[in-house]
């Protein structure tokens, strides 16, 4: 769970799942919420309906209630070797 300062109480209190598929794919879901959650993808803006759920790439934002959130997608580094 991740919470959020929310002093104008725009965000519902489960406004929406992000995840990340068997195939390593990020998605994110709505849950419904009274002011929605938005994805900007390549560059076109879209209200996701509620318990839609939708595949995140490198790059897209997250838009919800007064919060913008982009993602960053890298590639796992190798874990350094531990020494006995």
């Amino acid at each position: 769970m991740v919470k959020f300062d929310d002093p104008q109480r725009v965000l519902s209190r489960n406004h929406f799942e992000f995840g990340l598929t068997s195939n390593n794919e990020f998605w994110v879901a709505d849950l419904g919420a009274a002011n929605g959650t938005y994805v900007v993808a390549r560059g076109a803006q879209r209200l996701l309906a509620a318990h839609e759920r939708t595949r995140l790439l490198h790059g897209d934002q997250l838009l919800f209630g007064e919060v913008a959130m982009r993602l960053h997608i890298m590639q796992a580094q190798q874990a350094p070797t531990r020494r006995p």
